[in-house]
């Protein structure tokens, strides 16, 4: 499936994902009148925000969301400075209560890390200032790209094998990955540029490199071998004939109704796995065996589960841990999980919804 072809889907679905989340968040912090009172603000960001995803998404799907967030982040700056959003009623009704307000707090003694010594701005900025032009130069370059990916190729050749039940896989050979050009890269080549940036400014000290890479070897390992083992399992059960046999089971079962729980599937691999890479690699396949078997688009039908396993993540216990601590809520995890579950479902069933009348009535012709 070409990557060009699916990103727009994908970046209909997720922009979409991405208008509710906003007013959900808003509602989920205040209620109904904090919702009133912030509706345009809130559809202003996050229609901004969704309308640049679907653009960059067509152009370079590697950074729509990275972008996105970027535009969102100055929208939101621009309409904090706006004088209708800055009176004091204004920011009286939009603060006046909040989801955990009121709850008692069951580990009193639990503390979050606050951090007091800040950097500049756009020091603290200086590494994806970094990433934005390196993918700039490499994407509009003549030559740099192509130049990039032809310096060192990973790309593995297998033999026709069968099982003993006799699905056969044909002989065939891997994608072809560059080494130099892959997304991966980038990100290493705007941390060098950052390094380096920071060690000019003072901020780098001697003995900085061995204690981050540490922490990057200490936090990456697990999460490493939990996501290839992921993949070496999806690998698996799709050339092994699994996941064809569970597709089939469960299209005879639900039928043409199936693409409502689409998202909802995806939920549950972000909730499982803690990443909606991670639900795409485990049910991703799965999904377009069913979208085959039932004869509908597999373009439309992978964007919706992307779709779930993005929203997911907002469930995924390893990012609520993350943002509890972050906040000082740490030992209030299954609180905010709870509180949190009902918007999940929630728009999860929307997309669904959508994404059924666009299989079924609006776009049948795709596939």
């Amino acid at each position: 499936m070409p990557a060009a072809d699916l990103a727009p889907w994908c970046g209909f679905f997720i922009a979409l994902a991405g208008i509710f989340c906003g007013m959900f968040a808003v509602h989920a912090y205040g209620g109904m009148k904090a919702l009133r009172q912030g509706l345009v603000p809130t559809l202003v960001v996050s229609f901004s925000m969704s309308i640049a995803l679907w653009f960059i998404a067509q152009w370079e799907p590697t950074l729509a969301t990275f972008l996105s967030g970027i535009v969102g982040m100055l929208v939101t700056a621009l309409l904090a400075r706006a004088k209708v959003f800055n009176t004091e009623e204004a920011i009286n009704a939009s603060f006046s209560s909040t989801v955990l307000s009121n709850t008692p707090n069951p580990n009193p003694g639990a503390k979050g890390k606050v951090v007091t010594k800040k950097l500049p701005f756009n020091l603290a900025f200086a590494p994806y200032y970094s990433l934005i032009v390196i993918v700039l130069l490499v994407k509009f370059i003549p030559g740099v790209e192509d130049w990039l990916k032809g310096l060192l190729v990973l790309k593995l050749k297998f033999g026709e094998y069968s099982t003993g039940l006799g699905w056969v896989t044909p002989a065939g050979s891997s994608t072809s990955v560059g080494i130099f050009s892959h997304a991966g890269a980038f990100l290493v080549y705007a941390s060098i540029v950052g390094m380096l940036i920071y060690r000019a400014k003072g901020v780098w000290k001697p003995g900085m490199f061995k204690a981050v890479l540490s922490k990057v070897v200490k936090g990456g390992v697990s999460s490493s071998i939990a996501t290839t083992s992921m993949v070496l399992m999806a690998f698996m059960m799709v050339e092994s004939g699994m996941t064809y046999t569970l597709a089939k089971g469960v299209a005879n079962a639900f039928g043409s109704i199936y693409p409502i729980f689409i998202p909802l599937v995806g939920v549950l691999g972000a909730f499982m796995t803690g990443s909606n890479t991670n639900s795409n690699v485990m049910f991703g396949a799965f999904q377009v065996q069913i979208a085959k078997i039932l004869g509908i688009s597999t373009l439309i039908s992978a964007a919706a589960q992307t779709a779930g396993g993005s929203i997911g993540s907002m469930l995924a216990p390893s990012k609520v841990i993350v943002g509890t601590s972050t906040v000082g809520l740490t030992g209030r995890e299954g609180e905010v999980i709870g509180k949190t579950l009902k918007y999940c479902v929630t728009l999860a069933l929307i997309l669904g919804v959508i994404a059924w009348c666009m299989l079924f009535i609006l776009y049948k012709h795709v596939y």
